[in-house]
């Protein structure tokens, strides 16, 4: 996968979502073809994958999102995108495996101890 860097980011109020449907629907790339988003605040990154053709690149360059347009350029990840992007780890078999969180209890949820 490449590395494209977009010209939106948090300061744009933007969302991954946001990314994901712009590029699905200018581009016609399905969503799980599209790599990590990394939103940072006056950019985002996003990993497409290589070899994708003029016209769907300058179609991407010129789609917007948030009002903004994407200016879409291919680019090298960040030092930040490259740490973060490291989300999966090897277990002791050697394939890969996403960790899990652990989500609170039913008893746990909302509630709250009373002493008395």
């Amino acid at each position: 996968m490449d590395c494209y860097r977009l010209s939106v980011g948090h300061n744009d109020q933007v969302k991954p979502g946001h990314i994901v449907g712009a590029i699905a629907n200018e581009a016609n790339i399905e969503g799980q073809h599209i790599g990590p988003i990394n939103i940072f605040d006056n950019h985002s990154e996003v990993f497409l994958p290589k070899g994708m053709p003029k016209t769907t690149f300058n179609n991407l360059k010129k789609a917007r999102v948030m009002g903004k347009t994407l200016d879409l350029a291919i680019t090298q990840p960040s030092a930040k995108s490259s740490k973060r992007n490291n989300t999966f780890s090897k277990n002791d078999a050697g394939e890969k495996s996403r960790s899990k969180r652990r989500r609170k209890s039913a008893d746990s949820k909302g509630k709250r101890s009373r002493k008395r």
